[in-house]
């Protein structure tokens, strides 16, 4: 079976008749030369908008000064993209480190509360 640009040939319908054993070495590597890049996968870039966890700190002490606590899954169910949600849980951390909320799990794999102190 032979690969052309975008559909596959098979042996009788090629023009020339060769014979398998007639194959050298050459041919492979001519064969290599001419379709080494119809099988390339071309990478599209992507913008991603640049999203800091100082910028997700200030979303939950706005959402924070109207509620005095949140669910971590309602945090989390308003963003989007995985960098959003990976820098709202960087902001999570901080706020707890910085002793501004409490984060409470009552069981394993449970959902955890955000508590303003």
């Amino acid at each position: 079976m032979y690969f052309t640009r975008g559909r596959a040939l098979s042996i009788k319908e090629k023009k020339q008749e060769t014979d398998i054993d007639e194959l050298t070495i050459g041919d492979l590597f001519r064969v290599v030369i001419r379709y080494r890049g119809a099988f390339r996968h071309k990478t599209v870039p992507l913008k991603k908008r640049l999203v800091t966890p100082e910028q997700k700190i200030e979303n939950l002490t706005f959402l924070l000064e109207h509620a005095t606590q949140l669910l971590c899954s309602e945090v989390m169910n308003n963003e989007l993209q995985k960098y959003d949600k990976v820098a709202t849980f960087l902001g999570i951390t901080e706020m707890t480190k910085s002793q501004k909320i409490s984060v409470i799990q009552n069981h394993f794999f449970e959902d955890f509360t955000i508590i303003k102190k």
